[in-house]
């Protein structure tokens, strides 16, 4: 398992990647888990200079996933 928490970002407040499955954890408390997630997006979201844009063009929409 690997943690990202505190992200700087408006819309995520934190992300957990732990053998394809992302759980995000949105400001406002939501939670979602994406199914299918590869490390390497995983990092690349953590990475990213906008963590919110990231998850738009490359994760929302683009994996199952289920709200917590």
């Amino acid at each position: 398992m690997i943690e990202a928490l505190g992200l700087d970002s408006s819309a995520i407040e934190a992300a957990v990647w732990d053998d394809g499955e992302l759980m995000i954890t949105f400001q406002d408390g939501r939670r979602h888990s994406y199914f299918g997630v590869s490390q390497r997006v995983f990092e690349e979201l953590v990475d990213a200079g906008s963590v919110g844009a990231y998850f738009n063009a490359y994760i929302r929409d683009r994996y199952s996933q289920r709200r917590n």
